[in-house]
């Protein structure tokens, strides 16, 4: 709808600007560690107890429904994701405030289940050990994650001389409305072997998972393994020796994961062994039908058809991708304050397709 949402998260306010303009139309300060998702109609935020619902125009609140977690007012309560589905808002909560990814800012201890449109909570499902925040999906009127032993508890349990050969992941698939479970299956795929439990690490060896809408199929991995799920049933469709290293580029017929590979959703098997991409430094491609955009040092978009790299010089996205692809731009707010990387370029902007720039500058390289 024209607009830009991003939550600045030194101070926890999130803002929105025009995107054709980078005028700022609202910004609204939040209580605790937030994450919210825009979508037609309002974005949602979930924020401590409470998830708002916000005009998108204004930033005024709509509603304000209430949280229940079943723990005392004075346990901290922070929200690690939010995923809104056709009438079901879905949120993941931890019980402390700490906001450092390797102090367990992606996992969760709790998913809670709302009506989209009276607010009305359905359910709530604690996990055994913790959900990870890129393995949950909401789609057709199911919720899909994984409840598993995070990497920390995993180093914990090593140095105490444990045997971690073989850990549990257990992947639910549950009723959106009422949280009743449809199927669950446990696999025992050997666990990541992290050297850190830096973000770049967790996100590349963590339990992870996707949803295939064209092909109802439950898409997931950790560390060298993807697999792919029947979505109805739980039963293994296939599986390969394979990093998916979400978030995974999801496509109708392929996937791209982030090593810049492409392979068959049906079947798992590579479709091109030439990579699209190569990632330089911290950030994560996303990408749509036409194109992919990363930080291969620089930012930089990448033609899919023709395999084309372009760099913006000078320029990063931030540890988080922020190269926003919608309404005909290529809307880049500026998240690299703070970083120690040397680029120059600290701004934020938007680009927009002007083909008559090939006739300026041709395709023979300039001559001194």
């Amino acid at each position: 709808g024209g607009r830009l949402f991003a939550l600045q998260v030194a101070t926890n306010t999130l803002k929105s600007v025009d995107a054709y303009t980078g005028r700022l139309l609202w910004s609204r300060q939040l209580g605790g560690s937030a994450r919210y998702a825009s979508m037609p109609d309002a974005v949602y935020v979930a924020d401590e107890r409470k998830c708002l619902v916000l005009d998108s125009a204004s930033g005024a609140i709509r509603h304000s429904f209430e949280v229940a977690v079943d723990q005392p007012p004075a346990v901290p309560v922070s929200a690690s994701d939010i995923r809104v589905g056709d009438d079901t808002i879905l949120i993941a909560v931890r019980f402390n405030n700490e906001n450092g990814i390797e102090k367990g800012r992606w996992n969760s201890e709790l998913i809670v289940a709302l009506d989209r449109a009276t607010g009305e909570q359905l359910w709530s499902r604690p996990a055994t050990l913790r959900y990870n925040t890129a393995a949950i999906a909401v789609s057709g009127g199911r919720v899909f994650c994984i409840d598993s032993h995070s990497p920390a508890e995993i180093g914990f349990m090593s140095r105490r001389g444990e045997d971690v050969s073989t850990l549990p992941s257990t992947i639910l698939a549950l009723d959106a409305r009422s949280g009743r479970e449809l199927w669950k299956t446990v696999r025992a795929d050997p666990p990541a072997t992290l050297t850190s439990l830096h973000f770049m690490s967790l996100r590349t060896q963590d339990d992870w998972l996707a949803y295939s809408t064209d092909h109802d199929l439950v898409i997931g991995g950790k560390a060298n393994q993807t697999f792919a799920l029947n979505a109805s049933s739980g039963e293994q469709v296939w599986r390969k020796p394979v990093r998916g290293q979400q978030p995974l580029i999801l496509g109708p017929e392929t996937f791209i994961n982030q090593s810049g590979h492409t392979y068959d959703v049906r079947t798992g098997d590579l479709v091109s062994g030439e990579a699209l991409f190569q990632r330089g430094g911290c950030n994560y491609a996303v990408g749509g039908k036409n194109l992919l955009f990363l930080r291969s040092n620089c930012a930089t978009y990448v033609d899919i058809e023709s395999r084309q790299e372009y760099a913006i010089r000078n320029l990063r996205s931030g540890c988080s991708n922020s190269l926003v692809a919608a309404d005909g731009l290529l809307n880049a707010p500026c998240f690299s304050v703070g970083c120690v990387c040397n680029y120059p370029i600290q701004t934020s902007f938007a680009m927009f397709h002007m083909p008559e720039s090939a006739e300026w500058h041709g395709d023979s390289p300039v001559k001194q």
